[in-house]
């Protein structure tokens, strides 16, 4: 019988920069699907500042892009590819915030 969890392929522990060995402790950070779980070689504390940093970076490029698209000189001049490319771009960020903080 199944678990309902597989073992990833070796590779997506080398494109995460990550050692995959085994199951560790209780989930110490949870990013969509994916969980970090806790062993006794893992830094939190790294781990909670680079989803600190990633999550400042996404509320900055939220505030660029909604700067952008409230700038009617913007939305009137730019073709309007450019301007749905913008509007997508804000919603991705946007969609990444909320599964951060969610």
């Amino acid at each position: 019988p199944s678990s309902g969890a597989e073992a990833p392929h070796p590779l997506v522990g080398r494109l995460a920069r990550l050692e995959l060995n085994g199951t560790g402790g209780e989930p110490i950070a949870s990013v969509g699907a994916v969980e970090i779980l806790a062993t006794p070689d893992l830094d939190s504390t790294a781990v909670e500042e680079r989803l600190t940093e990633h999550r400042r970076g996404l509320e900055a490029e939220v505030a660029r892009a909604e700067g952008k698209l409230a700038n009617e000189g913007f939305v009137a001049n730019a073709p309007n590819d450019v301007v749905e490319a913008e509007r997508g771009k804000l919603d991705r960020y946007r969609a990444e915030l909320a599964e951060l903080s969610g």
